[in-house]
């Protein structure tokens, strides 16, 4: 398990990023979202085979757990958590940026009181470090805002 010691914090297309990793950033940056479901519109595609030339991915879309706003969790449900999770490493050794996205037009994500703010800062970082990704990129629409 790799070892977050500071976040990278998207938001759309802001990157937020501490000194030490700016110098890593993709120049130029071709960001894509990848999601997990398959629609006639917008058929599955697995992660290893996506177009190469994204150097920015955001993984779509981390959501609260049913009947909350702040328990968070990301479930590629297509795909055996292992081999994601070597697919995420891969797209990672070959120099790209892979984000998580939180939220979503479909997600509703709201921090009520501080045990909810803890619940979510705890949960949040637990998924980054069970997928081993580089950060996250904040879509936080309807409600939520």
């Amino acid at each position: 398990m790799m070892k977050l010691t500071r976040p990278v914090v998207w938001c759309g297309s802001l990157m937020l990023l501490g000194s030490a990793l700016r110098a890593q950033d993709p120049s130029p940056a071709l960001i894509g979202y990848w999601h997990e479901w398959n629609d006639p519109n917008a058929p599955y595609i697995p992660l290893d085979l996506i177009d190469p030339r994204y150097n920015v991915i955001a993984l779509a879309f981390a959501e609260p757990l049913p009947g909350t706003t702040s328990a968070i969790e990301f479930v590629p449900d297509l795909e055996i958590p292992a081999e994601f999770m070597a697919q995420v490493a891969a797209q990672r050794a070959a120099g790209k940026k892979v984000v998580i996205s939180i939220g979503g037009a479909n997600a509703t994500v709201q921090l009520n009181n501080e045990a909810e703010r803890q619940q979510f800062v705890y949960l949040t970082m637990s998924m980054l470090l069970t997928w081993g990704v580089d950060g996250l990129d904040i879509d936080l629409e309807g409600s939520s805002v």
